[in-house]
C-alpha cells in the first residue's frame, strides 16, 4: 500500500512540475513555439501552463524533453549573467525563484535522462547555495555546503584543496554530513571558470572516501575548465 501511494505521489508531482515548466517557459517563448516543439495543441499548452488542468503522461514526456533543448535553456539563463574579463556576475538569478527552479529542474531531468542518480548535493559557499537549495528541495535530498572555514562543533573536519600556489582554494565539511555508505554525490556550482573550486570539491570528496556521481554547473565561462574536468556538465556555456 505504501509503495502504491508513493508511486501515485511521484506521478502527480511529475505532472505538476511539467505544468510549472510550461509556466516558466511561456514567459520567454510564444505559445506557438511551444506547440511546435512539443506537438501539444496550443489550447492545451495554455491550460497546462495556467494550472487549469494537469498534463497527461504522454504530454508530460513531451514537455520534459524541452529541458534537453540547450538553445531554449541557454537563452533564458544567459540573460542573467554578465561577463567582464575574468569577472562573471550573475544578475538576479538567485532572486528569481521560478527561473532558479527551472535551472534545478533541468539539471535533475538531464541527469536522470542519462541514467545518473545522486542522493547528496555538495555545493560551495556562497555562490552555489541558491541553486543547491532549489535542487535539494526539488529532489527532496540532502544538501551539504562546503565551507571556507572549519567549525569547532564539527565531529570530524575534512578538507579539500584546489587551485594554484598563487591562488589556493580550501573548503571544509563535517564528515557527519556525508554519512552513509551509499552516498552518491553531485558536485554543483553556479559558475565554473577555470575549475579551481571544483578541484577543491573533488579533493574533499576523495579525502572523505566517498563517491562522486556527477558534476554540474549552471554556467561555464570560457574553455579552461573543459580540459581539467571534461566530465563536468553545464547548463549554458558563455564565451570569454
Amino acid at each position: 500500500m505504501y509503495s502504491t501511494n508513493v508511486n501515485k505521489r511521484e506521478k502527480y508531482k511529475r505532472r505538476l512540475e511539467a505544468g510549472l515548466v510550461l509556466y516558466a517557459l511561456r514567459k520567454r517563448l510564444k505559445l506557438k513555439e511551444l506547440e511546435r516543439k512539443t506537438g501539444i495543441p496550443l489550447s492545451l499548452i495554455s491550460r497546462y501552463s495556467t494550472g487549469d488542468i494537469l498534463p497527461g503522461e504522454r504530454h508530460v514526456e513531451a514537455i520534459e524533453k524541452l529541458l534537453l533543448d540547450e538553445e531554449i535553456i541557454g537563452n533564458i539563463l544567459s540573460s542573467y549573467i554578465d561577463v567582464r574579463g575574468k569577472l562573471a556576475i550573475v544578475h538576479r538569478l538567485a532572486s528569481d525563484p521560478l527561473t532558479l527552479w527551472l535551472a534545478a529542474k533541468t539539471i535533475s531531468y538531464r541527469l536522470k535522462y542519462h541514467g545518473l542518480d545522486f542522493n547528496i548535493i555538495l555545493t560551495p559557499e556562497v555562490g552555489g547555495i541558491p541553486i543547491g537549495v532549489s535542487l535539494s528541495q526539488l529532489r527532496e535530498i540532502r544538501l551539504v555546503i562546503a565551507r571556507r572555514k572549519r567549525y569547532l562543533n564539527w565531529r570530524k573536519a575534512v578538507a579539500g584543496v584546489g587551485g594554484s600556489a598563487e591562488h589556493v582554494k580550501v573548503y571544509y565539511i563535517d564528515m557527519a554530513d556525508l554519512d552513509g555508505d551509499d552516498a552518491k554525490i553531485l558536485l554543483l556550482d553556479d559558475i565554473v571558470v577555470e575549475g579551481d573550486t571544483m578541484e577543491s570539491l573533488v579533493d574533499l570528496v576523495s579525502n572523505a572516501g566517498r563517491e562522486i556521481c556527477c558534476m554540474y554547473s549552471v554556467y561555464g565561462i570560457g574553455e579552461k575548465w573543459k580540459s581539467r574536468f571534461p566530465e563536468l556538465e553545464v547548463l549554458t556555456g558563455i564565451e570569454n
